[in-house]
């Protein structure tokens, strides 16, 4: 028997593993198209490289001057109807 405590740490736990699934369907489309599009992943790599540099930390600050990578997040997304992804829940 659950109390209401239980359920809302059932339901938080729940909402956590979704968006998780959610992000990981996401990153291994992106990553799909772009093995698809070398010219894409290569603009992509550059404007990694002259925002992130060579250490790679991102921070709310830098991911904000990535539009280029929002935009291929955006067009696999597109492409694939992410939308649909609580199908597969």
């Amino acid at each position: 028997v659950l109390n209401n405590n239980s359920s809302s740490h059932v339901q938080s736990l729940t909402a956590y593993f979704f968006h998780l699934i959610k992000t990981a369907y996401t990153a291994l489309w992106l990553l799909y198209h772009l093995a698809r599009n070398p010219m894409a992943q290569e603009n992509l790599h550059k404007e990694l490289n002259n925002i992130l540099g060579k250490d790679g930390n991102v921070t709310a600050e830098s991911l904000a001057q990535l539009p280029y990578l929002k935009a291929c997040v955006k067009e696999s997304a597109r492409q694939v109807n992410l939308s649909s992804t609580n199908s597969i829940l």
